[in-house]
């Protein structure tokens, strides 16, 4: 039972944090195309999700392109920001088009960006009308999917909005069996987590959004939850299945957060969306001969 709450506190933080972020509309947020995802990898992480390499040129240094990500600088919806006197332009699609042009801080004008033209830019480091960029702005070598992968998901930015997040509430998931030797532990913990939840609702949910528990099954959740559209799933049972649901979690970026298993799938590099509140057998082992020494 503590383990339950200890990890839906977890997520209730994660919550908190994306129902702070203000409304938005459910029916503009559709699933993303692998193809957009792919470009979402690479707009805020700097990372080819085929294992290519992304350079970036910041003057004569070159780089990874993982320090000096197109978010850092034109902010993870495409916003654009000004930071240390430097103005990134916004991102969005429809305004790079924008037929009249654009009229910049420094004074510099140019026409309407083309894809050709946001290639030259990104690669290049000049506008359409062929001036040069600010010094700050990276010039970036990557393959010609990669690129196409990135503007096929600028092409979205506008409307890519969390799963699982509406005006009115918040969906979380949590994988449970329902069946064999651990299907009464996987009640126990629904028990747990729905009064949880039921409690915090009842208190007025989570600035005014009420948070609706998914339960899936063990063996199905791996097929159902990409087309359910959860924002996070909160504790559960994972073991058994934990390489798919780890799998899951990183193809799906949807947090997995205190998933309870005594084999925590543990790659390298570390999987960014699963979150695991008890350490494993061989880590327990493992601190046990190091004690022992």
């Amino acid at each position: 039972m503590f383990r339950s709450l200890k990890s839906a506190a977890c997520v209730l933080a994660l919550v908190c944090l994306a129902a702070f972020g203000g409304a938005q509309d459910s029916a503009a947020a559709r699933t993303l195309t692998e193809q957009e995802r792919r470009g979402r990898a690479i707009y805020l992480r700097g990372e080819s999700p085929a294992g290519r390499e992304i350079a970036a040129a910041v003057g004569d240094l070159d780089v990874p392109s993982t320090t000096v990500t197109c978010a850092g600088c034109h902010g993870a919806r495409g916003e654009g920001k000004t930071e240390g006197g430097v103005t990134a332009g916004s991102l969005v699609w429809p305004h790079l088009l924008k037929p009249y042009g654009h009229t910049h801080p420094t004074g510099r004008k140019h026409g309407p960006f083309t894809e050709s033209a946001f290639i030259r830019a990104v690669t290049g480091g000049v506008d359409p009308a062929g001036n040069n960029l600010l010094t700050a702005m990276p010039r970036y070598r990557m393959s010609a999917e990669d690129m196409a992968d990135l503007i096929a998901y600028l092409k979205r930015i506008e409307t890519d909005r969390d799963p699982g997040l509406t005006d009115t509430g918040i969906e979380v998931g949590v994988v449970l069996p329902s069946k064999g030797a651990l299907a009464e532990t996987g009640a126990s913990m629904r028990a747990v987590l729905a009064t949880f939840f039921e409690d915090l609702n009842a208190r007025g949910g989570v600035y005014n959004r009420k948070v609706t528990l998914r339960v899936f099954d063990m063996p199905a959740a791996v097929a159902r939850a990409p087309r359910e559209q959860v924002f996070a799933f909160v504790g559960g049972i994972s073991a058994g299945a934990d390489s798919e649901l780890a799998t899951l979690a990183r193809a799906q970026e949807v947090p997995v957060v205190g998933a309870s298993t005594l084999m925590p799938e543990a790659g390298t590099p570390p999987n960014r969306y699963v979150f695991y509140l008890l350490a494993g057998v061989v880590e327990q082992a493992r601190s046990l001969v190091n004690f022992a020494a």
